[in-house]
């Protein structure tokens, strides 16, 4: 069983909302390193060691074999002092990853020493694993051909599909997360480093930082939502205070499912809405503040429109009529009572049949040519 089973069926028993599991299985899922599935952990990525022979390595001179039963679980390699423990497993390190990391901070002479003088024949390393889905057993060996220990070359045999590179196996990403091999001297610097360290070399070990990832990211969630939760509570503090000062009994009744120790923000919004028996100013206010006017685009497109139209009527027939009235409209005014026209002098053309029976110029009057 996969390690997200084991959450599915944790969260499946916790009893959580709905929506907090969701929030927990992204936050696990958001871990995923590349390349993995979990179909990969389950059955066919597993792969158990069956053997490791050394010679010329380390502590250990001839050619030298340790079997395995291959199969999940914790494997211990008890034995004396300079009996080779440290040694097979720096081995199987070595030939799975090319380096040491017991080496690092420590001096050169531990790198430097890493070869066995006792042994006239190359040194290598060669391993046996057995990988699920796979009929027998693939084969890793690595092999030195200088004086250091980066001089090396490793080869790769798999069942059934003849030689390979190391990074086709598709174990770079796992090798490089979960160390496979712990001396007794690391085992002790992990127990002795604080409950912290404690903590996340065990977790290291047993492959759980998918676990410490989804803790991390839950725990930016829950800030975000805390930090949500402080504003909404500010928003109706101010809420409240301003109720305290309407003179109304709905805004008395908002203030009491407010304050409340579980706040009904429902039945609150429920008060809040003008149905048809509601306040009829109240009502009328709220069909105002729904009106709307024209954009300003659609604006602006209509007095173009009009100074367009404006422009067009200068000059015309209609500006010609304007100033022709403008002017029989003085002459009447002009004419007290004579009825000659005062620009020709022409006898009884300007009557009551020319000019209406309202002279004044904010009325239409009728004009004919005699």
């Amino acid at each position: 069983m996969g390690l997200r089973d084991v959450l599915l069926e944790r969260l499946a028993a916790a009893g959580l909302a709905e929506a907090v599991g969701r929030w927990v299985l992204d936050a696990f899922d958001a871990g995923t390193p590349p390349g993995w599935s979990e179909d990969s952990e389950a059955s066919g990525g597993r792969a158990f060691l069956k053997s490791i022979t050394v010679s010329g390595f380390r502590g250990i001179g001839a050619k030298t074999s340790l079997g395995f039963t291959p199969g999940p679980g914790l494997t211990l390699v008890v034995g004396r002092n300079g009996s080779g423990k440290s040694s097979f497993a720096e081995g199987a390190e070595i030939a799975l990853t090319a380096t040491n990391a017991r080496w690092q901070g420590l001096s050169v002479v531990w790198k430097d020493g890493w070869r066995n003088l006792h042994v006239d024949e190359p040194p290598s390393v060669t391993l046996s694993v057995q990988v699920d889905g796979e009929d027998g057993g693939t084969t890793i060996r690595r092999s030195w051909t200088g004086p250091k220990v980066e001089d090396s070359a490793c080869e790769v045999f798999r069942p059934g599909r003849g030689a390979c590179e190391l990074e086709d196996l598709g174990w770079s990403e796992a090798l490089a997360t979960h160390r496979p091999f712990l001396s007794y001297s690391e085992l002790g610097k992990m127990l002795t480093s604080g409950p912290k360290g404690i903590h996340d070399s065990i977790a290291g070990i047993l492959g759980l930082e998918r676990l410490t990832l989804a803790e991390s990211r839950l725990n930016d969630v829950r800030k975000e939502l805390e930090g949500e939760a402080k504003a909404v509570k500010a928003e109706k503090d101010a809420l409240c205070d301003v109720l305290g000062e309407v003179e109304d009994p709905r805004a008395a009744s908002a203030l009491a499912l407010l304050t409340a120790r579980t706040p009904d923000f429902g039945a609150v919004e429920a008060l809040a809405v003008v149905g048809p028996g509601s306040d009829p100013d109240l009502a009328e206010l709220r069909k105002l503040a729904a009106l709307r006017g024209p954009s300003v685009g659609d604006a602006a497109a209509a007095l173009r429109q009009a100074a367009e139209r404006v422009a067009s009527l200068r000059g015309g027939t209609a500006d010609d009529a304007r100033r022709l009235a403008d002017l029989l409209a003085l002459a009447l005014d002009r004419q007290d009572g004579d009825a000659r026209c005062p620009v020709c002098a022409t006898e009884d053309v300007l009557d009551a049949a020319l000019d209406g029976t309202d002279r004044r110029r904010d009325r239409p009057a009728a004009f004919a040519r005699r």
